[in-house]
C-alpha cells in the first residue's frame, strides 16, 4: 500500500510535467495564432486534468487504507522506509504545480494585454470609451448606440 502511494505520487508528477508542457504549447499556440493548436492543446489539458483529479482521489483511498487523512500525516506519522521518497516526491509536486502556475499567469497576461489593447484601439479610433462586446441598444431617438458609451472628445467640429 505505501508502495501505492509513492507510484501515485509518481504518476502525479509525471502528469503535471506534461500539463506545464502542453500549457506551454498552447502559449506559443496563441501567440502564432493557430487555432488548430491552440484546440489540440487545450484537448490535451482537459484530459490531463480530469487524470490528475482521478489520481487524486486514488490518492485519498490510499491514504484512508492507510489511516492518514493527509500525505501530511502519512509524512509526520509514518516509519516505514518510503516515508522519506515520499516526502520528495511530494515537493517535487509542489514545485511542479508553482511552474504551472508560472506559465498559466503568463498567459493570462497575455491575454489580459490583448484586451487592453483592443480597448486601446477602440478608444483611439471611435472617440468614445467602452466595452468591447457591449450589445448595441436603441433609444427613443431609433439610434443604436452602446450603453456605457461615454464621448472623450467633440467629433463635430
Amino acid at each position: 500500500m505505501h508502495l501505492e502511494l509513492l507510484n501515485n505520487l509518481k504518476r502525479q508528477s509525471e502528469v503535471l510535467e506534461s500539463m506545464i508542457q502542453a500549457f506551454k504549447g498552447l502559449e506559443r499556440a496563441v501567440v502564432a495564432k493557430d487555432t488548430q493548436l491552440v484546440s489540440k492543446y487545450g484537448a490535451n489539458i482537459e484530459e490531463l486534468s480530469f487524470e490528475i483529479s482521478r489520481l487524486e482521489d486514488e490518492k485519498e483511498v490510499i491514504l484512508k487504507k492507510l489511516g492518514f487523512d493527509t500525505v501530511k500525516d502519512y509524512i509526520e506519522h509514518s516509519d516505514k522506509p518510503l516515508t522519506y521518497e515520499v516526502a520528495l516526491k511530494l515537493a517535487e509536486i509542489v514545485e511542479k504545480i508553482n511552474e504551472l502556475s508560472i506559465v498559466m499567469q503568463s498567459i493570462r497576461n497575455m491575454f489580459e494585454f490583448q484586451m487592453q489593447y483592443v480597448n486601446f484601439l477602440n478608444t483611439l479610433l471611435k472617440g468614445i470609451e467602452s466595452p468591447t462586446y457591449a450589445p448595441p441598444v436603441k433609444n427613443s431617438n431609433n439610434r443604436y448606440y452602446i450603453p456605457s458609451e461615454r464621448t472623450l472628445y467633440d467629433r463635430n467640429f
